[in-house]
């Protein structure tokens, strides 16, 4: 929404505030999904993809230290035997 006027006008809004709220939701997997060894690779190499373009040796650690734990949940996983991903 564009508006015209001064800084010190009143703007009334009459949409709900909910559906602001659900816009801005960050879309997440379904739960199970988060659970297979394909979604923890991906997350896994997009991690270190991050690492590899941070602009500073803190973001790298980070990206790098978040790749490293997608790693061992996959294998955490994948010990469990509870890897749906080869369905």
């Amino acid at each position: 929404m564009n508006v015209d006027g001064p800084s010190d006008s009143i703007i009334v809004c009459r949409e709900p505030v909910g559906l602001h709220r659900e816009a801005l939701q960050p879309e997440t997997p379904e739960p199970a999904l988060c659970h297979t060894r394909e979604y923890l690779l991906g997350r896994e190499l997009s991690e270190r993809s991050a690492a590899e373009e941070a602009s500073s040796s803190r973001v790298r650690k980070i990206h790098q230290e978040l790749a490293r734990a997608y790693a061992q949940l996959s294998l955490n996983l994948t010990a469990k035997g509870r890897d749906n991903g080869d369905d």
